[in-house]
């Protein structure tokens, strides 16, 4: 299963780096940081006890 994701990864990243998407992609990624700290709080409060 580690294999085949680290392959869908390297696929991924290859057809952004192709398409001259390497920038946006970071900046996507990076404005989205954020957001996972609140989506774990989130996560958290809505869990059952």
């Amino acid at each position: 299963m580690e294999e085949r994701m680290a392959q869908l990864r390297e696929r991924i990243a290859r057809r952004i780096n192709r398409h001259g998407m390497t920038i946006p992609a970071l900046m996507f990624l990076e404005m989205h940081k954020p957001l996972a700290g609140v989506g774990g709080a989130l996560i958290q409060m809505l869990a059952p006890g």
